[in-house]
């Protein structure tokens, strides 16, 4: 795979990192909700699922060249 590309894909993974670290924040006791907890850990998982499923695209696209 081509260095810019991997460049990209690590700078996007930098970012869903630290937006997964603002997630975090909804499961303390800073948020009293738990309706709005559980509708931020469902968006979250979706999140986490979105960004495994881009590397393991990348994995794959990475075997087949």
């Amino acid at each position: 795979m081509d260095q810019p590309l991997l460049n990209r894909i690590e700078i996007v993974n930098e970012v869903f990192t630290l937006a997964s670290l603002y997630f975090i924040l909804y499961f303390t006791d800073w948020c009293a909700n738990p309706e709005l907890k559980n509708q931020v850990g469902e968006l979250y998982m979706y999140f986490i699922i979105g960004i495994v499923a881009l590397n393991f695209l990348m994995i794959i696209k990475e075997m087949a060249t």
